[in-house]
């Protein structure tokens, strides 16, 4: 039963990492089979320890926990930066997930993946095995697809959370990567000491996860609508059809990160702009595909800044909140350490999203690299009375300076 029990509450582990969670249990086997767990009593005949003694030795070997804990490693610095968090995702992370989980759930049982390699080739009987291990082999081939699906569910979270937010300016994304990283680590030595209690907890796990991409696919297909014309669904926001072209009447209004709200835009020229800020193709309202003050709309081929006047008004629209930005952040300031999530949010919403936007993420990994440089010095000051007043404006205004010398770096539309 504890295989069973075991093998249920890893599978959100390798739903979020491959290696990190491999690394963990193969460690565990070389160090920890012998774990004492008497304190847990009544529960101590319900672990997983002894599943670890059954695990083959060449698992264990130093070679092999060298080459694990390279790959964890990699694994832990993919997910570190965004864009390298963006190429991971995807069909193939998902079977390398899948495969990993129903490898790790089958060398539990003292399987041998080298028998089950031979029957393919043999007979092609998947579940016949000497052993008699048969049962806890279909049992890891379903947590493989169990896996497969979650990672799936799991890849298109992201896709919708870096399509929102492709630097990550709300830190949102980081986060969550740093909690997998730790979930992935540490949850394996807890599943084997009380697999009972993780099972419950994964089988919880699972079901959010399955919630929030339902959720998320409701507010996906609200913000579309069917053209009047051509009858496609188009962004409720869009000014004009980016099918047939035909000019919209009644666009939604769009927020911070080009969020659409449930009210009309009133102002035409208005609307432009804050599709703009929002990575949005002021157009036909689709969310732009790439960065540079140079792309265009995959959609309907408008270029995001016609002329180099296009972007200066662009550029000046966005500096009028400067000043306002400046003093709400100076308010927050005054919050000794907690007043600087939702200052660091506000002034990246309100001032910097829609310069990054416009930014190719080549450049702005420099930019992010040196910028957290200085906002980590600067932090050291917040909490000091007095000097605090000022951290958090010195961070927008740097933050700014930065966010949009680096979009004046490039090449810039012809006039």
């Amino acid at each position: 039963m504890s295989f069973y029990l075991l093998t249920l509450s890893i599978i959100p582990l390798f739903v979020s990492r491959a290696f990190v969670p491999i690394f963990a249990t193969a460690l565990f086997a070389r160090w920890g089979a012998g774990l004492n767990v008497v304190w847990l009593g009544f529960f101590e005949d319900f672990t997983g320890i002894s599943l670890l003694d059954t695990i083959p030795a060449w698992a264990i070997q130093d070679e092999v926990l060298v080459v694990l804990g390279v790959l964890a490693g990699l694994e832990f610095l993919l997910q570190r930066i965004p864009e390298t968090r963006a190429l991971v995702q995807g069909v193939s992370d998902a079977l390398i997930k899948a495969i990993g989980a129903g490898c790790t759930s089958y060398l539990l049982v003292g399987g041998d993946l080298a028998g089950i390699l031979e029957i393919w080739i043999e007979n092609g009987e998947l579940t016949r095995f000497d052993w008699g291990r048969g049962l806890q082999y279909t049992w890891s081939f379903g947590i493989g697809l169990v896996v497969f699906s979650l990672a799936s569910i799991r890849g298109w979270i992201y896709a919708f959370l870096q399509e929102t937010d492709p630097e990550d300016d709300l830190g949102l994304q980081g986060l969550m990567a740093w909690l997998e990283d730790a979930i992935s680590f540490v949850g394996i030595f807890v599943a084997f000491i009380m697999p009972a209690i993780t099972a419950a907890a994964a089988l919880v796990a699972m079901f959010m996860v399955w919630t929030l991409k339902q959720s998320l696919t409701v507010i996906e297909s609200r913000q579309k609508i069917a053209c009047h014309q051509c009858d496609a669904q188009v962004p409720a926001c869009a000014p004009h059809c980016g099918y047939c072209g035909v000019s919209r009447s009644d666009p939604s209004a769009v927020g911070w990160m080009g969020w659409i709200q449930s009210e009309s835009a009133s102002d035409s020229k208005e609307h432009r702009y804050k599709l703009l800020e929002g990575h949005r193709c002021f157009h036909c309202g689709v969310r732009l595909a790439e960065h540079g003050v140079l792309s265009s709309c995959k959609q309907c081929q408008t270029p995001v800044f016609a002329t180099e006047a296009d972007l200066t008004t662009y550029l000046d629209r966005v500096q009028r909140r400067l000043g306002r930005t400046l003093i709400v952040c100076g308010f927050w300031s005054l919050v000794p350490v907690f007043g600087m999530v939702p200052g660091l949010i506000y002034y990246k919403l309100s001032l910097v999203y829609g310069l990054k936007a416009y930014t190719p993420q080549s450049r702005n990994f420099l930019v992010r690299l040196l910028r957290r440089l200085f906002v980590l010095f600067l932090l050291l000051f917040q909490w000091v009375p007095g000097l605090g007043l000022f951290s958090l404006p010195l961070i927008c205004l740097l933050d700014y300076r930065m966010s949009r010398k680096a979009l004046l770096s490039q090449e810039l539309p012809a006039a």
